[in-house]
């Protein structure tokens, strides 16, 4: 599997036995529309409504996700 890798790509902030397309449920994503990655965070109604219980998780997530960008540059190429 040399040529091959795994990376999350997306994190869903979720309360316990919630189904995953409620409202409030949070999506943190790394993306990349051509200049660099980026974290995007979402949720079902593109607002993003921060629970206080949920942040302490929240912030450790993106922190999380943006350590996992890849500089410009580091991208893997089509050869």
């Amino acid at each position: 599997m040399g040529d091959y890798e795994t990376r999350t790509m997306a994190v869903c902030i979720q309360k316990r036995g919630v189904a995953v397309y409620s409202e409030g449920v949070t999506e943190v994503k790394i993306d990349d529309e051509g200049g660099g990655e980026f974290v995007v965070v979402t949720q079902c109604d593109d607002r993003v409504a921060i629970d206080p219980e949920e942040w302490p998780l929240l912030c450790d997530t993106i922190s999380k996700m943006i350590s996992q960008c890849r500089p410009i540059g580091d991208e893997p190429c089509d050869e």
